[in-house]
């Protein structure tokens, strides 16, 4: 009988396919291995589980955002670890100052030197985001409705849906990075100077 022994890709490995071929499942591999890890160093940090899990959001995220800067990192996870503590430093002494989750995304909402959210109210903001969610795959809504509408954890978006926490925060990931510039595709121009 003759024993089979898979290689186990390396992280180098898995980022260039997740760079050449936008292939999720490298990318949720890089999530396995490293997802916990940066949220027991954020919980560690702060104490608090909310931005322990959107330290780990962000973390990954960058990965889709700006995969190429990860391929010159010899050591993913101390990578990783460095963009978590930045956004920890930042989420962390944002919350201390009383400034709100909501005051925050405003902050980073921008395009050019115009404040989108100024310039849209609420009802039309969610009517955006409505229609842009009426485009995405029925699994992507349902998930990302549990997340920010009815405000589930991915552990309880995870039992509802019979997906592993990890699945349901990929999906949140990916679900919002496509909201966000879908609107920007769709009405970024009509708040250019």
């Amino acid at each position: 009988m003759k024993l089979l022994f898979w290689k186990k890709e390396n992280d180098k490995e898995l980022i260039d396919r997740w760079i050449n071929n936008r292939d999720e499942e490298a990318y949720n591999e890089i999530y396995k291995r490293y997802g916990k890890k940066i949220l027991n160093f954020a919980f560690n940090r702060t104490k608090n589980k909310s931005i322990s899990e959107e330290t780990v959001q962000h973390a990954l995220m960058m990965l889709v955002k700006y995969p190429k800067s990860f391929k010159e990192k010899n050591n993913t996870l101390s990578y990783l670890f460095t963009i978590a503590n930045r956004y920890i430093s930042k989420e962390y002494n944002t919350t201390l100052n009383e400034t709100s989750i909501e005051e925050e995304e405003e902050e980073n909402f921008e395009l050019g030197n115009i404040n989108i959210l100024e310039k849209v109210d609420i009802d039309r903001r969610i009517e955006i985001i409505r229609a842009i969610m009426d485009e995405l795959p029925s699994e992507h809504k349902q998930c990302y409705y549990l997340r920010r509408f009815e405000e589930k954890t991915p552990k309880e978006i995870a039992k509802i849906m019979g997906k592993t926490p990890v699945e349901v925060q990929n999906i949140i990931y990916f679900t919002e990075a496509k909201i966000k510039k879908r609107f920007l595709e769709k009405y970024g121009k009509l708040y250019e100077k």
